[in-house]
């Protein structure tokens, strides 16, 4: 995040029209700029993917968290019930 926010600036003071330039001087910016913008684009859409993944790990824990929670609470019903049940009939 840190080098497409360092990429951004170096991108944005590239554009900059006050910077002293010669006849081909704003053509080689402007495809420095462009480069840039392209790093940054890539990073920007690798960091995108590691967070889709990130969120996608932590929902799958989640799911199998909430499902174990379930799953025991069942069992602990179950057991209750049936201890009720037996003290009820004994």
């Amino acid at each position: 995040m840190k080098r497409s926010i360092r990429l951004i600036n170096e991108a944005h003071a590239d554009m900059n029209p006050a910077a002293p330039c010669n006849p081909f001087g704003g053509l080689t910016r402007l495809k420095e700029a462009e480069r840039k913008l392209a790093d940054i684009q890539f990073l920007v859409d690798k960091e995108v993917e590691e967070l889709a993944l990130r969120i996608d790990t932590m929902q799958q824990r989640l799911r199998s968290s909430n499902a174990n929670s379930i799953i025991r609470l069942h069992r602990l019903h179950r057991s209750m019930s049936s201890t009720s049940h037996r003290s009820i009939g004994d």
